[in-house]
């Protein structure tokens, strides 16, 4: 089940792959980056660093203004999580909708208690 979908730098990254006829994987070691984390960046999972960026701009021979837009799919990207919910039943994602409406209010007690909840190990 995928929880994730692609964030609009993980569109470009696929987009200079296709042009290139390149596989993640081989863009991952042209640029130096562990390939799972360069999956992760694409799906939203971990957030893009400007020196990965700057990596593409070099091995690609990217235009200063196709950097820029890189940069700036890289910020908002990081600014949010994109999640699919197509296979997921509508409890989960009832108690998903509702979590996320309080995050921002929600108290360190609060957050800390439901980070110990989702980190036991089958408890």
């Amino acid at each position: 089940m995928r929880f994730y979908d692609v964030t609009s730098f993980g569109e470009e990254l696929r987009k200079i792959r296709s042009k290139e006829k390149i596989m993640l994987k081989d863009m991952a070691e042209k640029i130096n980056v562990n390939a799972s984390h360069l999956c992760n960046i694409e799906h939203g999972r971990q957030n893009v660093s400007p020196d990965l960026v700057y990596k593409l701009k070099l091995a690609y021979n990217l235009t200063d203004e196709y950097t820029q837009l890189l940069m700036s799919k890289a910020t908002e990207s990081s600014n949010f999580i994109i999640v699919n919910f197509s296979e997921v039943e509508e409890f989960r994602k009832k108690v998903a909708v509702e979590f996320f409406q309080e995050f921002a209010t929600i108290d360190e007690d609060k957050l800390n208690r439901i980070s110990d909840i989702l980190n036991s190990e089958g408890e």
